[in-house]
C-alpha cells in the first residue's frame, strides 16, 4: 500500500458510523451498569419536572420532584429548554439522554483535540469516537451519567467559544448559553474580561441577558423569584460536607469537623480565585490560552459554594491537554497515575455516606481522599505556575486564542 493511499481519510459514511457507533456501544455500557440502579438518572427526573412545571403552570422554584425530594435549582430559561423532555416516554428518554451524554463526551473530546493537536479534523473525530469509551469510566463522567447531568453540554458549550468561535464574532454565545443553563460557567466572563477580549465577552453578556428576558416573558413570577435571591441558596442544591461535594467549601468543612465555617471559607475562595486568575492571565499572554481556560474551569470548581462530582467533567479536557504536554516515559507514567486517581474516585469509598459520619474525618489520609478533585486542581495550578515561573518572562504583547498557533508548541 503506498503512503497516498495510507494517508487517504476516512470516508465522511464510515465516520458518521464509527461516531454513532461508539455512542451507541457507550450507551449499552452505561446501561447496563447503571439500569438497575434505583437512582439511576436521578437528575434527569428534575429536568423533566421543570419542563412539566412549565407547561402545567406549577411554580417552578416550589418543585419537589419525586421519589428522592428534589428541587428545581436551575435558572428558569433552563426549565424552558427542558420542555420537550416531558414530552417523551420515560423509557424511551432515558436511553435517548444517556445516548446523547456520550455524543457530547464525543464532542469535548473532539474539540479539546482540535485544540492542541495537529492533524486531519477526521483524525480527530475518529480518535476522539475511541476514546469516548475509556473515558466514561472517569469518575465525573460516570457520575454524569449516572445522575444525568447536563455538564458535558456546558463544557461543550464553552470550548466551542474558545476553538470553533475563536476568530468569528460569535465567540461569547456559548458561554452566554453556558450561564443561562447553570451560573458556574459565569468565571469565563470574568476570564475573556480579564485578558481583553471585550467583544466575546459583551457578547456572552447580551446571549445571557436574551435568555432572561425570554424567561420574563414567558415565565414572569418565577423568573423574579429566581433572580430575586433563590439563585444564591446554595443550601438547595447540596448538604455542604457531602462526599461528593468536592468544592472549596466541602473541604473546609469536612477539615473543620464544622460547617460553620461560612467566614473561612469565603476568605480562602477570594484568595484562590485571585491567585488562580492571575495565573490564567499569565498563561494566556504566553499563547497557552488552552491552559489558561483549564485554571479558569478550575477555579470555578474549587471556589464554588456547590461541586458536585458531576461538575468537573473539565477533566476531561484537562487530560486531554497534559497528554498533549507530555514528552518523556516518566510523564506518561504521572499522567497514567492522574488517570487512575480519577478514575478510581477515592472520596467515594473513603468518605462515609452519613452526612454526620463525613465531618468526623480525622485520618490525614482519608482527608486526601475525601477532597481529591479540588487537591488535584490546586496540584495542577502550582505545576503551570512553577512552569511559568521557571520559563522566562513573555516573549511580548499578549497574545489572542488561536489554535493553530497553539499546536505548534
Amino acid at each position: 500500500m503506498t503512503a497516498r493511499a495510507e494517508r487517504r481519510p476516512l470516508p465522511a459514511a464510515v465516520l458518521v458510523a464509527l461516531v454513532l457507533g461508539c455512542a451507541a456501544l457507550g450507551t449499552w455500557f452505561a446501561v447496563l451498569v447503571n439500569g438497575a440502579k434505583p437512582d439511576w438518572l436521578e437528575d434527569l427526573a428534575v429536568y423533566v419536572g421543570g419542563g412539566q412545571a412549565v407547561t402545567s403552570g406549577e411554580p417552578l422554584y416550589q418543585l419537589v420532584v419525586p421519589p428522592f425530594g428534589y428541587q428545581f435549582t436551575y435558572p428558569p430559561f433552563a426549565a424552558l429548554l427542558f420542555i420537550p423532555l416531558s414530552l417523551v416516554g420515560a423509557g424511551a428518554l432515558k436511553i435517548a439522554w444517556t445516548f446523547v451524554g456520550v455524543l457530547l463526551l464525543e464532542v469535548v473530546l473532539l474539540l479539546s483535540l482540535r485544540w492542541v493537536r495537529s492533524g486531519p479534523a477526521r483524525g480527530h473525530v475518529a480518535l476522539a469516537a475511541v476514546v469516548a469509551l475509556a473515558a466514561m469510566w472517569l469518575g465525573p463522567v460516570r457520575s454524569t451519567l449516572e445522575t444525568g447531568q447536563v455538564n458535558l453540554l456546558l463544557v461543550a458549550l464553552v470550548l466551542a467559544d474558545f476553538t470553533l468561535l475563536s476568530r468569528s464574532r460569535a465567540m461569547g454565545v456559548g458561554i452566554g448559553l453556558a450561564v443561562a443553563i447553570k451560573l458556574t460557567p459565569g468565571v469565563f466572563l470574568v476570564y475573556l474580561l480579564l485578558t481583553r477580549r471585550f467583544r466575546p465577552a459583551l457578547t456572552a453578556v447580551a446571549t445571557f441577558l436574551a435568555t432572561v428576558l425570554l424567561s420574563l416573558a414567558v415565565l414572569p413570577s418565577d423568573t423574579l423569584k429566581y433572580w430575586g435571591g433563590v439563585f444564591v441558596d446554595a443550601d438547595r442544591v447540596a448538604i455542604t460536607q457531602h462526599r461528593f461535594q468536592q468544592s472549596l467549601r466541602g473541604v473546609v468543612a469536612r477539615v473543620a469537623h464544622s460547617t460553620d465555617t461560612t467566614l473561612v471559607w469565603a476568605c480562602l475562595a477570594v484568595v484562590l480565585a485571585v491567585l488562580g486568575l492571575v495565573l490564567a492571565v499569565r498563561l494566556w499572554r504566553r499563547g497557552q490560552d488552552q491552559w489558561g481556560v483549564l485554571v479558569t474551569a478550575g477555579v470555578g470548581l474549587v471556589v464554588s459554594p456547590v461541586s458536585w462530582e458531576h461538575h468537573w467533567v473539565w477533566v476531561v479536557p484537562g487530560l486531554v491537554f497534559l497528554a498533549a504536554a507530555v514528552r518523556t516515559p516518566l510523564g506518561w507514567a504521572g499522567w497514567g497515575v492522574v488517570v487512575a486517581a480519577i478514575a478510581l474516585r477515592p472520596y467515594a469509598w473513603a468518605v462515609p455516606r452519613d452526612p454526620a459520619e463525613a465531618l468526623r474525618i480525622s485520618d490525614p489520609l482519608t482527608q486526601v481522599a475525601a477532597s481529591w478533585l479540588p487537591l488535584l486542581a490546586v496540584l495542577v495550578a502550582v505545576a503551570l505556575a512553577v512552569r511559568s515561573g521557571v520559563s522566562g518572562p513573555p516573549t511580548g504583547a499578549e497574545l489572542p486564542s488561536d489554535s493553530r498557533e497553539l499546536r505548534r508548541l
